[in-house]
């Protein structure tokens, strides 16, 4: 049973210290306006590095960017999930082509636009 519920589950699940630390950060005025500068920093680094690669994005108010990479994108997402990159693959939502990428630390978002230029030159 629990097999078929792992196959199933999402890969990141909030447990209840999680969500009492997200209630108390929400009233924190500071902790917010400081995650609202590292997100919007953080997005501009990532359209500017897309821009870069050829890549067309969605831009996007939240932590995350939608990213065509064209037919190839369910190879480039298994490929950014070997060496330990996790982004979500558009699939699922209909969007074959796309992945959808976190927006993250200015060193994690560095790594990643590093491995997924090398992914995307290795695949022309």
């Amino acid at each position: 049973m629990i097999q078929s519920i792992l196959k199933v589950k999402e890969p990141f699940n909030v447990n209840m210290l999680a969500q009492a630390a997200a209630t108390a950060a929400i009233t924190d005025d500071n902790h917010i306006q400081t995650s609202q500068e590292v997100n919007k920093l953080g997005r501009e680094f990532l359209y500017k590095a897309f821009s870069i690669l050829g890549l067309h994005y969605t831009e996007s108010m939240s932590n995350f960017v939608l990213v065509k990479i064209g037919i190839n994108a369910k190879d480039i997402y298994e490929k950014l999930l070997a060496k330990g990159i996790i982004v979500r693959y558009g699939g699922a939502w209909g969007l074959p082509e796309y992945v959808r990428v976190s927006v993250s630390t200015r060193e994690e978002n560095a790594i990643l636009v590093g491995v997924m230029s090398f992914i995307l030159q290795d695949n022309h």
